[in-house]
């Protein structure tokens, strides 16, 4: 409001801000624009760390089309694509609710601190219960699908609060994953976390490694402030946000994210620090969905299920594939990696993206028809895909990247999942990671991309480059 009415003083104005949390440089702070957050990544404590408390933009010129008409012919299929499909009605009633009792059934919804996969309480957190208390059905701008599902409880201690949201995920990491059955608590507790800037998948995944490391007796009451750590406690979720977000006592060490917190703490807590190069996973446990996990092991930003997620293995769509085998998975990631990158390019919603609610194809007409760009067709879009990933893993490979960082924490890869749909289940993460490596063109030995294969997608000065550092897969 500040930004908008002061400083630039334009009230159309849209703006990105930083709160408590990205002052403070918490690790996983976000960037807050209107009700919907930037939340993955730490890119609040980025801003923080240069003093940058926001940025608003506007604009006033029309925005070029090369061919309206043809546009606007490609959009109205476009919708009537979406409008037929199954999943398109499940997010218009539940937003991003609608998979929590699916997630659950299959056996890969993290309990516990991914110690288990099956959520006993999962109907306290479902849904219908989001449908009660759902107050308003937005989303993106023109967009048919409306997703944004502002939520408000109604009565109890909670009553009053409010949240856009809450998505899937923070229903898992303040909900089922820390035993918390409560959707008033998990909407009082994401406001809390949009209010100070936190992101709340890495929030919550905090707060279960916290809880386990007390369980085990590394951290005690002279760590916490007093405070006793359990499961099922809203009063330690409630409280652990706001000290978080102002780095106060145990919050500052919390506010460093599992990675940096097991190391300072050692003592075995990497066993449990529920991560993926330094990113805490989302509400997906790997070991029941092979390609699904191997997406997260791989991802350039760490454990993020957003850029290479498996809907053939979580949803069947758009096509029906095995969760538990482990060939033809390497190779599916890769597709499924370079069919999000061009997706993310292209600004697309991911949801009907990944899904294929509409058929792959309309995106890349859509774009050619606005842009007066010939880019090809789907299978061009794909090469784009694949150019954008391999850029992206030079970038991290000349930051010192390797093989060596594309893991899971122990508990994944020795732990078989003891109960529940998946019970048995580990992750295989080398013979996963050959395939992935060989279907990429990668050195398999070090996962580092080979000159063959950035040469093939005109990437040479990228080959050039990391062959000066000795960083070129042979």
């Amino acid at each position: 409001l500040i930004l908008k009415e002061h400083i630039i003083r334009n009230p159309r104005a849209e703006t990105a801000v930083i709160g408590p949390a990205g002052e403070r440089l918490v690790r996983y702070a976000t960037v807050q624009c209107g009700t919907r957050q930037l939340g993955r990544g730490g890119i609040g404590a980025v801003m923080g760390s240069k003093n940058l408390k926001g940025v608003a933009v506007y604009g006033d010129k029309p925005i070029p089309i090369a061919n309206e008409e043809l546009l606007k012919e490609l959009v109205r299929e476009q919708v009537k694509q979406l409008a037929a499909a199954h999943g398109t009605k499940r997010m218009q009633r539940y937003g991003t609710a609608a998979i929590h009792a699916l997630i659950n059934q299959i056996g890969d919804y993290p309990y516990k601190n991914f110690r288990e996969t099956f959520y006993p309480d999962h109907e306290k957190l479902n849904g219908e219960e989001k449908v009660k208390r759902t107050i308003r059905n937005t989303g993106c701008p023109n967009c048919m699908i409306m997703c944004w599902k502002f939520t408000y409880a109604r009565e109890g201690p909670y009553a009053g609060a409010w949240v856009d949201g809450p998505e899937y995920e923070t229903f898992c990491t303040f909900g089922g994953l820390l035993d918390i059955p409560n959707l008033d608590v998990v909407i009082y507790a994401n406001q809390l976390a949009d209010n100070y800037g936190i992101d709340t998948i890495s929030t919550g995944v905090t707060i279960s490694f916290a809880i386990e490391a007390f369980e085990r007796g590394i951290l005690t009451t002279k760590d916490t402030d007093g405070l006793e750590l359990k499961w099922g406690d809203e009063k330690v979720l409630l409280t652990l946000i706001r000290k978080i977000a102002f780095r106060e006592g145990i919050g500052d060490l919390l506010a460093e994210g599992v990675k940096r917190a097991s190391e300072k703490l050692g003592r075995g807590s990497e066993y449990f620090a529920i991560h993926v190069k330094g990113l805490e996973l989302p509400a997906y446990d790997p070991r029941p969905v092979k390609a699904h996990g191997l997406g997260m092991v791989t991802s350039n930003i760490g454990g993020s299920h957003a850029i290479g997620y498996g809907t053939q293995e979580v949803f069947g769509l758009p096509t029906k594939v095995d969760r538990y085998t482990i060939e033809g998975k390497g190779k599916l990631t890769v597709y499924n990696q370079n069919r999000l990158a061009w997706g993310e390019c292209c600004i697309w919603c991911t949801f009907p993206t990944r899904s294929e609610w509409h058929k792959p194809d309309i995106l890349t007409k859509i774009i050619n028809a606005a842009t007066g760009i010939d880019f090809g067709g789907f299978e061009e879009a794909l090469k784009i895909g694949e150019r954008i990933w391999n850029v992206e893993k030079a970038f991290n490979v000349r930051e010192g990247f390797d093989r060596r960082h594309d893991t899971l924490p122990e508990r994944f890869l020795k732990e078989p999942i003891p109960s529940g749909p998946s019970a048995g289940q580990i992750f295989e993460l080398e013979p996963l990671l050959n395939e992935y490596y060989q279907a990429r063109g990668w050195d398999v030995a070090t996962g580092l991309p080979t000159r063959a294969k950035l040469e093939e997608l005109d990437l040479k000065d990228i080959a050039d480059e990391l062959e000066k550092m000795g960083r070129l897969g042979g």
